[in-house]
This record gives C-alpha cells, sequence and structure tokens, in this order.
C-alpha cells in the first residue's frame, strides 16, 4: 500500500502542475512611503494572462470610477494600471468586467485591478460568450484592498506591480491542505483503532470469566456458600 502512494503522488503532483494552472495572483504595492505585503487577487477567465514577468506601473483611478463608459482621459506615455470599482450595489447588466477592462485598455492602461465594494470572499471575473476578450490581464482585489489603495491614492503616488502565483506555490499550498486533512484523519483513526481495541479487550474479559464459571461451577458455589457463613456469623453474633 505504501508503494502505492509513493509512486501515485509524483504522478498526481505532475498532473495538477500541467492540467490545473494557478488563478492566483499578488499585487505588489510600492510609494515613497510604504511597501506594503502583496494583495492576494484571482485573475479574470477572460483576456491575456498575466506574464511570468509580471506587470506594473503607476496605479491610476478610473474615471468614472466604475468604468461601465469611456475614461474621460488617455495616457498612452507611461506604463499605468487602472484601479476600477465593482459597483455591485448599483450593478448593471450591461456593465459586465470585460467591458470595464476594455474602457481601462481603450484608455491606455497596461492591467485593470478590480476591487469589491462590498465584503465577501474573492471572486474570478467572467464575461458573456458572445463578448470579445479584452487585450490586457485583469485581477478581482477584495473589497479591503480597493479602500486601501484608494487612501494610498489620497496621499501619494502609488506603484503596483502585478505578479501570478507560481503553480510550484499553489501546489504546495493544496499539497499542505492536504496533509492536515490526512493528519487529521489518522489521529481521528487512531482514536477509534484504540477504543474499539479496549471495548474488544472488556468483552472478550468478561466472556472468559463466564466461560470459567461455566467450566468450574464450583467456583460459584463455593463462593455463595462462604456469604452464607458469613452472614450466619454476623445474626449470630447480633444475637
Amino acid at each position: 500500500m505504501r508503494e502505492r502512494i509513493v509512486r501515485i503522488v509524483p504522478a498526481l503532483l505532475a498532473l495538477l502542475y500541467f492540467a490545473l494552472p494557478s488563478t492566483q495572483a499578488d499585487v505588489y504595492v510600492l510609494t515613497r512611503s510604504y511597501i506594503l505585503e502583496p494583495l492576494p487577487s484571482l485573475q479574470a477567465d477572460f483576456g491575456p494572462p498575466i506574464s511570468a514577468e509580471g506587470v506594473d506601473g503607476v496605479l491610476r483611478l478610473a474615471d468614472p470610477l466604475d468604468a461601465c463608459s469611456p475614461f474621460t482621459f488617455t495616457d498612452t506615455k507611461q506604463p499605468w494600471v487602472a484601479l476600477i470599482s465593482r459597483e455591485q450595489r448599483h450593478k448593471s447588466i450591461e456593465c459586465t468586467f470585460d467591458l470595464k477592462v476594455r474602457h481601462a485598455e481603450q484608455a491606455g492602461a497596461q492591467a485593470a485591478i478590480v476591487y469589491d465594494d462590498l465584503y465577501e470572499s474573492l471572486i474570478i471575473m467572467s464575461k458573456p460568450l458572445e463578448h470579445p476578450d479584452p487585450g490586457i490581464p485583469s485581477v478581482f482585489v477584495s473589497e479591503k484592498a480597493g479602500l486601501l489603495l484608494l487612501r494610498l491614492l489620497q496621499l501619494d503616488e502609488v506603484h503596483v506591480r502585478i505578479t501570478p502565483v507560481s503553480a510550484v506555490a499553489w501546489i504546495s499550498m493544496v499539497m499542505s491542505a492536504f496533509l492536515g486533512l490526512l493528519a487529521m484523519t489518522i489521529v481521528f483513526s487512531s482514536f477509534y483503532v484504540m477504543r474499539t481495541w479496549s471495548y474488544w479487550l472488556t468483552v472478550k474479559g468478561k466472556g472468559e470469566g463466564v466461560t470459567q464459571l461455566h467450566r468450574n461451577p464450583s467456583l460459584s458455589s463455593q463462593g455463595s456458600w462462604r456469604a452464607t457463613v458469613e452472614n450466619e456469623q454476623i445474626l449470630a453474633s447480633d444475637w
């Protein structure tokens, strides 16, 4: 059994490496005053993926903020990344994620960061099948990350760099979760086996005691006779 597991695990890791590319990405933020920990994000399932070298540029706020219409400005002189609000509270059926990213592309952005406006888990942005793919990559970040970026933009110029999480790192996270689950399974299995073994020993001990009485009935009769004699002696002393 152990040899089978040793053979299967490398094959499974290879399959995960080639068949399940990671959609996670890290957003590194740099200002003249702050260097922050990378912000987690998820790449969209449309448009080009983020290259291994990453995408970097000056962070600029979209105008309009929800990017549901073309930007009021264009900038092709320097690399920049658009910061766009999801605006889920005022959701329009026609204002899809890919449309927001396409408007950022038309304004000259190298990439787009869409931040949530509600506290919830990260999602993978998608688009209607009939819509064409934008020509720039995009990622989705949480509401907390979006508010942080908005605050930093009010204080100073912000540079961002978006890099994909490598498949090796992704597989290591999956394997860590798997090993944790395996450890819990082993602990509960050991507890179950010990409890079952203890119960079996108890039942077996009782069974051997009953068997011994059946084989030697004199033990039971001797015990009863001794108890009767002791009771008579107690009654005689009380009298």
